[in-house]
């Protein structure tokens, strides 16, 4: 008879689960305590500081071209506000001084990196003194602003190469799971500054219109006055007494003719005695982005209606009034047509921003 063969291990009776064999290796499992050799990843350590100090000082210089950046993109649109003809002397003065407090911002970052200096981007001895000179130097800090664009493409660029040779050298330990990254930031918004100016500039344009366009309707309201009394004392069966009241009247409103001339302003600029004839509402550098306001002339000598040309103290002298009188409301229709059509091409641009 054949009988089953016993095999006794000694010190494991009865036999607890640390003595049977291991699945995979056929040995017995390690007992507890027994944690193995610790995972030492000092040395991935120092090659990943040393990576991202690297990468620190070229965020350092990018962040610091951005800002930079960031400010001439505030000196245009202080450029391009200064540069509306219709703007009033403190507006010019507040863009004047915003527009050199973002200089020194500048001139202060290029004492990091002197790829942002301004006499390196040609941004010394501008002006904001009158529109001529603000679009000289909206056009200058434009030009800057692709300047320092670029420089900050190359940073990028530098930035990228490095956290990728970073990373690189810490492929070698990959049991370490160690990593090198870069910030980013955001990109430069170059025409939403610009379009509040714009839309500022085109509001005060239209402002201005219908300042004008309120003048021409006073000075529109004397004349149609002054042409009744011309109609009334050209009646031949007019006693001499009541034409003299029509030429008192006339002579009165003349002299309202020339004080709505006189007084119409607007930011201090005056829009109807003849000063100036056109006001640029500046949107841009280009021809296409400057609309000219035409204002017309409301002096009662331009108009026909000065008493140095009229006289109602005759049947005749009254008759002959009424042709110089409607030419002048002609010409003030003439103003008012010029004034709307610049109004409906400042709506037009208005709606496109």
């Amino acid at each position: 008879m054949n009988l089953p063969l016993v095999v006794l291990l000694t010190g494991c009776d009865p036999m607890p689960a640390e003595c049977l064999p291991d699945a995979t290796t056929g040995a017995s499992s390690s007992g507890p305590g027994d944690t193995g050799d610790a995972l030492d990843c000092s040395e991935a350590e120092a090659v990943r500081a040393r990576a991202q100090e690297g990468i620190d000082e070229i965020e350092a210089l990018r962040d610091n071209a951005h800002f930079a950046t960031l400010d001439l993109v505030e000196m245009q649109a202080e450029a391009l506000r200064a540069a509306t003809e219709p703007i009033s002397e403190l507006g010019r003065t507040e863009a004047t001084l915003g527009f050199e407090a973002h200089l020194a911002d500048v001139t202060a970052a290029s004492t990091i990196d002197p790829a942002v200096d301004p006499a390196t981007l040609g941004l010394t001895r501008l002006s904001l003194a009158n529109s001529a000179a603000a679009v000289t130097a909206y056009v200058a800090v434009g030009r800057a602003i692709d300047d320092t664009e670029l420089h900050l493409v190359e940073l990028e660029v530098a930035l990228d190469d490095r956290v990728d040779d970073g990373n690189e050298a810490l492929a070698a330990y990959p049991e370490c799971g160690l990593e090198v990254s870069a910030r980013e930031v955001d990109a430069i918004d170059r025409e939403t500054p610009l379009d509040d100016v714009r839309y500022l500039n085109i509001e005060e344009g239209r402002a201005l219109i219908a300042e004008a366009l309120y003048a021409n309707a006073a000075a529109q309201s004397e004349l149609r006055a002054i042409r009744d009394d011309a109609v009334a004392c050209a009646s031949e069966t007019m006693g001499d007494d009541e034409r003299y009241a029509y030429q008192v009247d006339f002579v009165a409103r003349s002299a309202e003719v020339d004080r709505v001339a006189y007084s119409t302003s607007f930011n201090g600029h005056p829009l109807a005695d003849g000063t100036r004839v056109t006001f640029a509402v500046v949107l841009g550098s280009t021809a296409q982005e400057v609309i000219d306001i035409t204002v017309g002339d409301l002096r009662a000598m331009m108009l026909g209606v000065d008493t140095g040309t009229l006289d109602m103290t005759t049947s005749s002298t009254c008759s002959a009034a009424i042709s110089g009188i409607d030419a002048g409301l002609e010409l003030i229709d003439g103003y008012n047509m010029l004034l709307r059509a610049n109004d409906a091409t400042l709506d037009a641009e208005a709606d496109r921003l």
